[in-house]
């Protein structure tokens, strides 16, 4: 599982550096922490009305320009995901 979570975490951090995300390269957690251009509630809001990918605010983990987006889950899943949250960011 080691390398399973490490390719999903490698790809996790390639397809959100190509949106132009900034980031900490996650060591030990199955989640990124990318800043976001708006505050994390509107943003966790925005992907879910429009892109229908549940994130997790930043606010209570210290930051309101961040989000929480787990790799914790399929590789089909990420994939999916990351293909959505592109689609809605070409859009705004």
């Amino acid at each position: 599982m080691v390398n399973e979570f490490d390719k999903r975490r490698k790809y996790a951090v390639k397809r959100l550096t190509y949106m132009g995300f900034k980031f900490k390269i996650p060591e030990g957690a199955f989640y990124v922490f990318p800043e976001v251009p708006t505050n994390s509630v509107k943003f966790s809001e925005l992907l879910l009305d429009k892109a229908r990918v549940a994130v997790v605010p930043g606010k209570d983990f210290g930051s309101d320009r961040h989000v929480r987006i787990s790799y914790a889950t399929g590789m089909k899943n990420i994939e999916e995901g990351m293909n959505r949250i592109e689609n809605v960011l070409k859009k705004i």
